[in-house]
């Protein structure tokens, strides 16, 4: 798991140090432009390499690291990422899991490698990045190849589609995935478990209308579609890590209460650490309602800019317990906009 972040000169990360709980979920919130996913993007790239730590020496893990952040980053060379302020021209990296750490450094002319300062870590469980678009979709087009001959987005999401190939094992459910699924029988969601894939296209049976493409079912659905079927295939592990950048795009409130319900029983029965990064009111709530509910570990972080302009973090068990929620303050300003416009209203005598 990880336990602790520190970055300095990494983009918008000038100084900054940031404490996770694990396994449990983290929920990260700040307006746009604060960093959310940029900071899940470095994370998800290290793992991914150290996950093949046994596989690379040192000299090849330095190149390793800097191409997968290239390649996630979509940048031409890994130096684009420092800060870019007067006087700075270094970034530093330190990383703190439960059993060891890495230290690596980056400047403004490196290109194609870090500086691995530090690298006492065990081979890690691997990761997986949901990112704001859903990927089922895109399997049966040739998105695969397509991006193999030309890097047309972000790598995280050739990675998700790479895993999506895999196929579902055979044989009877183990006893975690099937508890699990019993949360889509609770919320009519049963038809998302029968899922199965035909010449890179999903399907999944719909009652009263049969077997339905994956393309046909609204991009929510999709969503939680791909989430299950990460789950049936394996691909999402006991111990690994789930980076999730904005999961209530395109989500009814209904739904994104079942994906908040999965992902606590993830921490929980696969003892996973889970990232989330959210504008969404919803998300928030229903997460802190869920977790108080059940006992689940929760943490809330809140990206924010000072008067100087300078980016900071705060953290609480608690959501209300933030002072800075650009979310919750959103949400007051409309409801208080509302109560005004009834309060006009009222004294106008149209009420």
């Amino acid at each position: 798991m990880i336990n602790r972040v520190e970055l300095e000169g990494f983009t918008i990360f000038r100084n900054n140090v940031i404490d996770f709980i694990g396994p449990g979920l983290n929920i990260v919130i700040g307006k746009n432009s604060t960093g959310k996913s940029l900071l899940f993007k470095l994370l998800y790239s290290v793992i991914y390499v150290l996950h093949r730590k046994g596989e690379l020496n040192k000299e090849e893990l330095r190149g390793e690291m800097a191409k997968k952040i290239k390649n996630v980053f979509m940048v031409d060379k890994i130096g684009r990422l420092t800060t870019r302020i007067q006087g700075n021209k270094r970034t530093k990296v330190t990383i703190k899991f439960s059993h060891g750490e890495i230290v690596f450094e980056f400047s403004t002319r490196h290109e194609k490698s870090v500086d691995i300062t530090k690298l006492e870590v065990d081979r890690l469980q691997d990761a997986i990045f949901i990112p704001p678009k859903e990927v089922v979709s895109m399997l049966s087009r040739g998105f695969v190849s397509l991006y193999e001959d030309y890097q047309i987005m972000s790598e995280v999401y050739y990675d998700l589609a790479k895993r999506l190939e895999k196929p579902l094992p055979k044989g009877k459910k183990e006893g975690n995935i099937a508890d699990l699924l019993k949360v889509l029988q609770e919320s009519d969601l049963e038809q998302l478990d029968r899922i199965y894939v035909k010449d890179k296209e999903f399907y999944t049976y719909v009652a009263g209308v049969g077997n339905l493409e994956s393309k046909l079912l609204a991009e929510g659905y999709r969503k939680l579609l791909m989430l299950i079927y990460l789950i049936k295939n394996k691909e999402i592990k006991r111990g690994a890590y789930l980076f999730w950048d904005e999961p209530e795009v395109n989500l009814n409130p209904s739904l994104i209460k079942v994906i908040i319900k999965i992902m606590f029983l993830l921490s929980r029965k696969f003892k996973m650490q889970l990232f989330v990064a959210t504008h969404d009111y919803f998300v928030i709530k229903y997460s802190d309602l869920i977790a108080k509910q059940n006992k689940y570990p929760l943490k809330f972080f809140s990206l924010y800019l000072n008067n100087e302009n300078k980016l900071q973090v705060e953290n609480a068990k608690e959501l209300y317990d933030l002072k800075h929620n650009a979310i919750i303050e959103e949400f007051e300003e409309v409801y208080n906009l509302d109560a005004q416009i009834i309060m006009d209203h009222v004294n106008k005598g149209r009420v």
